[in-house]
């Protein structure tokens, strides 16, 4: 079986990343402000917003990680998409990680991000750099005819290597997944910017929605509070626990180990 690998996500020394949520520069980052649609309200949500099947749009999604998680429980996820017709793409991410205490040189990277997300009342910031790759080259490592360490880039790698707490041992990892997710736009009239929701078939058969929109950090606060009036104005309660929607597919993939 012939396997690929570019060498590039090899050992290397780690920087160390400080504290705050202003990026290097003194830029000011945005805020992802996420909501989880309790299961029994899903049906409900996708009426009144009109989530519909046929307007989704279809992606799937794929982890790489060891079965105990070691990687996303030291804050490092990494990530695949595949959307039919559209944009495929591989993503490191490292959560928490300080906007301030990454060198300044990494936002000029194309695909490179520092942002906060908030999920319910949780908050942490986070640094991601997502790198186009083919469907093909994705379809290839689930098949084993291409190694997991092919698909992420030298500078993914490098960014892996100076601020990841845990490093790869990426002959280790597995591929969990892929999992079907559908994705809209919508727009509700009391929330000023379009609005995501995005809808997760884990493992086991379990579904999850979460509502998202992105804002710059000031308007945080004020986005967040008309969300939640929103929502509660069409019934839907998220005033509870709150979950992620990686947290939630992990563990679930983890699960049926």
């Amino acid at each position: 079986m012939l396997l690929l690998a570019l060498g590039a996500c090899s050992a290397g020394p780690r920087q160390t990343a400080g504290s705050g949520s202003v990026a290097a520069g003194g830029t000011s980052i945005d805020t992802e402000l996420k909501r989880t649609v309790r299961p029994d309200q899903i049906a409900v949500a996708r009426e009144r917003f009109g989530l519909d099947d046929s307007s989704a749009k279809p992606v799937a999604v794929c982890f790489y990680d060891t079965p105990a998680l070691e990687l996303y429980n030291s804050g490092l996820i990494l990530r695949s998409r595949v959307e039919p017709g559209g944009d495929d793409d591989v993503t490191v991410k490292l959560r928490p990680l300080a906007p301030s205490g990454v060198a300044a040189s990494w936002f000029d990277e194309k695909g490179f991000k520092c942002e906060e997300d908030r999920s319910g009342h949780d908050a942490a910031c986070s640094c991601s750099f997502t790198v186009p790759r083919s469907a093909g080259e994705i379809e290839a490592v689930k098949h084993g005819t291409a190694t997991i360490a092919s698909l992420f880039s030298e500078a993914q790698c490098r960014f892996v290597r100076d601020y990841a707490r845990v490093k790869p041992s990426w002959e280790r990892l597995e591929v969990l997944g892929p999992l079907d997710a559908k994705t809209w736009k919508f727009k509700l009239p009391d929330v000023g910017p379009k609005l995501s929701a995005e809808m997760w078939t884990l493992p086991g058969g379990e579904q999850l929605l979460e509502i998202s929109t992105k804002v710059p950090q000031a308007e945080a606060d004020a986005t967040a509070a008309a969300l939640d009036a929103a929502l509660a104005a069409h019934g839907l309660d998220t005033t509870g626990v709150q979950e992620t929607k990686t947290r939630a597919a992990l563990r679930a993939f983890a699960e049926l180990r």
